[in-house]
């Protein structure tokens, strides 16, 4: 062994040693390594002093005169080997550990004295979050001398923290990261988060330990007290609803956005299109008060009533007479005014303002409880026993239930896991009665199984449980009839979903059961717990609604938060990462910024340097000069710069729509920033900084993808499985590989339609960046109305017009949404798909307008007057 090499195991050892020695030995090796320090700071030996002064200040012992002697000389010896930012970093460090120390700089190093004044500045003042957590520095393995690492110490209870732009870590995780200073939000079981901002130094963790702090816990009822009376007023629904891989809320003005799954047109914009990260406004309609999202398609309410549904509607669904879907609200047939709505599996449920149940939809296993298995196209009566008067309802994947103001529950269809509740597995086509045993104040069908909560707040659940849905502390067998969920938490709402269930606090504090593999507790995680778990993060909820395997919850300062899997997009977010705490719903609109209701207006940040981007099908972009967003000569640029670090399937997604032809390309320049841990890689370690990923949908309607791979390390034209290798062989770091171009038709043969182009890598420690990209559109010219005039009488008052969006060609555009609105609504009105109506004589202008398209057909109706009374003749 070299004497390098010795010595260097030698200095390991000591470090070593001193995290294993008594607090007071500690101290007194702390003394003795600041002795030390200053012993070479005094004779120059600046290298030694570098070694020995942070071993001392870092270790266990007292804040006094001879430690802050100690910060201020290696504040001096960094700054003279021109380490500026190494020393600004213990600085603030210091500033943080021992807050009230002295910067006297007739006493130090002037020059010290200075930064370790401006360490404190930059740290800022202490801070509740500061006081609760403890910071203490280790030797770190990674003798890097540009990284760290950071770890979260379980301290009372188990944490989770989020770093500022780059992840989550879980309690004894450590990550290296680069040198600095990192925001950091700490959330341990339990308690309500925190956040703080710490250094990470190169050589050494930096381990954050939570202190102990009093729990967030709910509130005991009172001893004797009666049962909350039952609302005898009907549930309006809420503003949130999630079902499936697809989730919806009600905005201001009545708007509605959803994010999530769109292949059969369920987000309602007017495209059947695959997933979109991003919500959507659902296409043109009167305002509406209440949404619920069903497995593939969704239905809401009109602020006077009226139902409309959308998306998939084989089996009857949208209650629309027939058996059709539709990516854009279609009116439930009957007229009538309904105070709640509930869409289940392929079936929706509606109450109207008598108390009576309508049903809907798919009827294999008596979900529409009519008492009959015969599917209905149209709204059809539940049995249920005269004279209840019911207050809400809610539907499962292949069964229904309501809950009556005397506190009753009734349940009807599929009951093979026993989610009637009625103590037996038979399904059922006509309602039976919960065994509850007490009243309910609220009841939620999941989707094969059930929960309510009753007036003293104790909460009861039946149905399947292999996953541990019911919450009974067990993952077997199915519970048949209602019993209690363990651990005795007292909740005012619960939400039951596909395999899990959340329900509130009164003071607003979450818990979810059941199954957990995508995070869809929330308790940061991935695993299934039959038992309520703490959903960390220390948000106040309002409103929680759940998905097939994601959760949302909208919190009490009207931000809708969700976490679980983000296979589809059911997170809103950009970036394609799913969570297994809440994240906020993410919208960057493109154009001018608009107002979305309850969801955060801002870009997300995944290590990106310039935010993030995302188009609406329409097109509707700034086209001026230098904009970042602009369409010229059918080209779609997206002037950005972006760098990144992230894994396989994550990335910058760009939601489009875009025909296929066999000369279609996608070019962009890119910047590959090479990594030390690359070197030698080559083509074979499976791993580029940088990657475009292209889905398609095929001429057979099928889907495929193919993945482009730039890489500084050659290999350039080789093709592994759906990987394409293409870049400039072993290209300089920094290099930029200008007006990389491939062609979709060479590796994909069939695509038809490009679906979504995403931008991402494979590495979490690589990194490139991304300018000048190009996509082949079909430019929106003008919007056209077939025919100009229309004229309505009292024998023909409804006519239809045909609008569409055209390129410069003169094709159609069909899979860009148009919004028709009139004139005079008093003379002629007009719904979302272009069908206008006449009301009285008179004329009115009939608009159709996508962007800053649009154009205008007249109207003229010609009603028949009203007579008066005949006059007698004299």
């Amino acid at each position: 062994m070299s004497a390098r090499a010795a010595a260097k195991l030698a200095w390991l050892i000591l470090i070593s040693s001193l995290f294993i020695l008594p607090n007071s030995l500690q101290a007194q090796s702390a003394r003795d390594s600041l002795a030390a320090g200053k012993r070479a700071y005094d004779a120059a030996d600046y290298p030694n002093a570098m070694r020995l002064l942070p071993i001392g200040l870092a270790a266990a012992g007292p804040r006094d005169s001879t430690w802050v002697a100690g910060a201020h000389m290696l504040a001096d010896v960094l700054q003279d080997q021109g380490k500026d930012s190494l020393a600004m970093l213990w600085a603030r460090w210091i500033a943080r550990t021992a807050p009230a120390f002295p910067t006297d700089s007739n006493t130090y190093p002037p020059r010290a004295a200075r930064l370790i004044a401006a360490g404190r500045k930059a740290a800022g003042p202490q801070t509740a979050a500061d006081s609760g957590f403890s910071t203490t520095l280790e030797p770190s393995s990674d003798t890097s001398s540009v990284r760290g690492q950071l770890r979260i110490a379980r301290g009372t209870g188990p944490s989770i923290a989020v770093i500022e732009g780059l992840g989550t870590m879980l309690t004894g995780e450590s990550r290296s990261l680069p040198a600095g200073t990192y925001t950091v939000r700490i959330t341990p079981e339990g308690f309500a988060a925190m956040t703080v901002a710490r250094e990470v130094i190169p050589g050494w963790v930096t381990v954050i330990a939570p202190l102990a702090r009093r729990p967030v816990v709910a509130a005991a009822p009172a001893a004797g007290a009666a049962p909350a009376a039952v609302a005898a007023t009907p549930v309006r629904g809420g503003l949130l609803s999630s079902a499936g891989t697809t989730v919806c809320g009600v905005l201001n003005q009545g708007q509605v956005a959803c994010w999530g799954e769109n292949g059969l047109g369920q987000l309602g914009g007017g495209v059947s299109d695959t997933s979109w990260h991003a919500p959507v406004l659902v296409a043109g309609h009167d305002p509406l008060r209440a949404v619920s999202v069903g497995a593939t398609h969704v239905c809401a309410l009109t602020t006077a009533g009226k139902a409309y549904c959308w998306g998939y509607g084989a089996s009857g669904e949208l209650g629309q007479g027939q058996t059709a879907s539709s990516p854009s609200p279609v009116s439930v047939a009957g007229g009538q005014v309904f105070v709640e709505i509930a869409a289940g599996g392929q079936h929706t449920c509606g109450l109207v303002r008598s108390g009576q149940v309508l049903c809907w939809g798919s009827n294999h296993e008596g979900q529409l409880g009519n008492r009959n298995n015969n599917p209905g196209m149209a709204p059809v009566a539940v049995g249920l026993p005269n004279g209840l008067s019911i207050v809400a309802i809610t539907a499962g994947t292949a069964h229904s239930c309501a809950l009556a103001s005397n506190g009753a529950a009734y349940c009807w269809g599929a009951n093979a896991s026993g989610q009637l509740g009625n103590g037996e597995t038979r399904e059922s086509n006509a309602p039976v009665l919960v065994q509850s045993g007490v009243p309910l104040k609220s009841i939620s069908a999941g989707g094969n199984h059930g929960c309510g909560i009753t007036g003293s707040g104790m909460t009861l659940c039946w149905g399947a449980n292999a996953n541990g849905e019911t919450g009974t502390g067990q993952t077997s067998p199915d519970v048949t009839k209602p019993q209690p969920v363990t651990g005795g938490l007292v909740f005012d709402s619960i939400e039951a979903a596909e395999s899990h269930t959340c329900a509130l606090t009164r003071d607003g504090t979450a818990y979810c059961w059941g199954e957990g593999r995508s995070g869809e507790l929330g308790n940061g995680q991935s695993g299934d717990s039959p038992r309520p778990v703490l959903v960390v993060g220390g948000d106040v909820f309002k409103a929680l609604s759940l998905g097939l395997s994601s959760s949302c919850g909208l919190t009490a300062d009207g931000i809708t938060k969700c976490w679980g899997s983000n296979a589809r997009g059911q997170l809103g977010g950009l970036g394609g990462h799913s969570s297994a705490v809440p994240v906020p719903v993410l919208v960057k609109p493109a154009g001018r910024p608009q107002r979305m209701g309850p969801f955060v207006l801002s870009a997300v940040h995944e290590r990106f340097d310039d935010g993030d981007w995302t188009v609406n099908p329409a097109w509707a972009v700034d086209s001026a000069s230098g904009a970042r967003l602009s369409i010229a000569g059918g080209a779609l640029t997206v002037a950005r710069h972006g760098s990144h670090g992230l894994t396989l399937g994550a990335g910058l997604a760009l939601p489009i729509h875009i025909p296929v032809t066999r000369t279609t390309q996608i070019q962009f320049d890119v910047e590959v920033v090479a990594d030390s841990l690359r070197s030698g890689c080559g083509v074979n370690c499976g791993a580029w900084p940088a990657m475009v990923r292209v889905r398609v949908r095929n001429s057979d309607l099928s889907e495929s993808e193919v993945w482009y791979a730039f890489s500084d390390k050659g290999g350039q034209g080789r093709t592994l499985g759906n990987v394409v290798i293409v870049g400039k062989n072993d290209a300089p770091a920094g290099t930029w590989l200008r007006e990389q171009k491939f062609t979709i038709r060479d590796a994909l043969p069939r695509a038809d339609t490009i679906l979504q182009v995403s931008l991402g890598g494979i590495g979490g420690d690589f990194e490139a960046h991304y300018d000048n990209i190009y996509l082949p559109v079909p430019v929106l010219t003008s919007v056209d109305i077939k025919p100009d005039s229309l004229v309505l009488t009292h024998a023909a008052p409804t006519s239809r017009l045909r609008g569409s969006a055209k390129d410069a060609a003169g094709a159609d555009l069909p899979f860009i949404p148009l919004t028709w609105t009139s004139t005079d609504t008093a003379v002629a009105r007009v719904d979302s798909l272009g069908t206008v109506t006449g009301v009285k004589t008179g004329h009115a202008m009939i608009r159709a307008t996508t962007g800053t398209f649009s154009d205008s057909a007249k109207v003229t109706v010609q009603m028949a007057p009203t007579r008066g009374p005949a006059r007698r003749r004299t």
